[in-house]
């Protein structure tokens, strides 16, 4: 049954949000499958007349029609795999030609490599390759950004949960290269971790360009790469931040890889919108885009690099507080 908002009001808490794709609304107190045109051969995400699940299966979530219908100013995706091919064909406005949104990519896909050479940049677009191989490189060599074509066995150390993706061939029509556009940058989180009695290196306000936006990017303190601690894993976080043009942002916390769905995947979602307050949502989830930067490849740009260069946000703090995580 679907509640009102008296009812909300009388329990003495608010509504629930909701979130407009394509004229169906999607509310925050709900979890949604995904929905995916290639599996299902339909045509757009069910519909009907009831849309809070109560008398028939709510709505499927598109994940690219939500992304493509809003006005973004910039957009972070973070995601265990990463098919650049795939995403590029369901994101067009984040990764396809003429793409101009600022999008950064935290990954922890092992296969995957930037090419970083001149070749490359000269027309304003970057050559990704995604590969599965048998090739390991050494601890030094992960390190090194201007590896070309870089390619590892993925299997060794992918969780269980995931493992049996690689055998049923979730990266194979996303292996060689593909090109994407300049506004994209793609980071890789390591399996590192900073010790609790690590002093975290201060910066002062203005050490990032905030005017030429094509300027060399700081990368991760070489204090914090000095001391973070090699394990044993793969990043494996899937979620989005979606920065609006209206000053709101758009969460997505999903199951689902930036990679061609092949398993029954779902997600929420929830527009927060644009108000200095300060919780613990915007706290906790500043914390891991925190830890995430912390864990990033020498030589990737870093969330706060990217917050302050494309979205005027100054830091994570400035992050945690600017919206009403509620």
């Amino acid at each position: 049954r679907q509640s009102n908002t008296s009812e909300f009001a009388t329990a003495g808490v608010s509504p629930p949000t909701t979130v407009r794709v394509d004229g169906i609304p999607y509310r925050s107190d709900r979890f949604y499958l995904l929905w995916c045109a290639a599996e299902s051969g339909d045509e757009e995400p069910r519909r009907g007349k009831c849309e809070c699940g109560a008398r028939q299966s709510p709505p499927l979530l598109d994940r690219s029609r939500l992304v493509e219908s809003l006005q973004l100013r910039a957009a972070v995706l973070v995601t265990y795999t990463f098919g650049p091919k795939w995403t590029q064909r369901e994101f067009p406005s984040l990764f396809g030609e003429g793409a101009r949104v600022p999008t950064l990519v935290l990954h922890g896909h092992k296969g995957l490599s930037q090419d970083q050479s001149d070749e490359a940049s000269n027309d304003g677009r970057k050559r990704m390759t995604a590969q599965t191989s048998v090739l390991i490189h050494s601890e030094d060599e992960e390190e090194d950004t201007n590896v070309k074509n870089v390619s590892v066995k993925m299997e060794d150390e992918e969780p269980p949960e995931e493992g049996w993706r690689t055998k049923r061939g979730e990266y194979e029509e996303d292996e060689g290269d593909v090109t994407l556009p300049s506004s994209v940058h793609i980071t890789r989180v390591l399996p590192t971790w900073l010790p609790p009695s690590f002093s975290r290196p201060t910066f002062p306000s203005n050490h990032v360009n905030l005017v030429d936006e094509e300027a060399p990017h700081e990368g991760v303190h070489p204090d914090i790469v000095k001391h973070r601690l090699k394990k044993r894993g793969v990043h494996h976080a899937k979620f989005m931040i979606l920065l609006e043009k209206s000053g709101s942002v758009v969460i997505v916390v999903s199951t689902a890889n930036l990679t061609k769905p092949i398993s029954i995947e779902g997600a929420w979602l929830q527009r927060f919108e644009h108000k200095v307050h300060k919780d613990d949502f915007g706290h906790v989830l500043a914390d891991l885009l925190q830890a995430q930067s912390d864990a990033a490849r020498s030589g990737d740009m870093m969330v706060q690099e990217f917050l302050q260069r494309f979205a005027g946000i100054q830091s994570l703090n400035d992050f945690s507080k600017r919206f009403r995580f509620q």
